[in-house]
């Protein structure tokens, strides 16, 4: 995936690959390209106990 975000005031330009998926529990995403050495990002999601609509 490709996307833009901002932050500290300057807009970044990242690619990042999601490298691992237990879907609905977690996933890792890695940039490919953009503004860091080296970027590993774990997204890990819990039930909140909330009862949805």
């Amino acid at each position: 995936m490709t996307f833009q975000a901002r932050h500290f005031g300057l807009t970044w330009r990242l690619k990042a690959r999601i490298t691992a998926y237990d879907r609905p529990r977690r996933f890792v995403d890695e940039q490919e390209s953009g503004p860091f050495k080296r970027w590993h990002h774990a997204h890990h999601f819990e039930p909140d106990g909330a009862v949805a609509p």
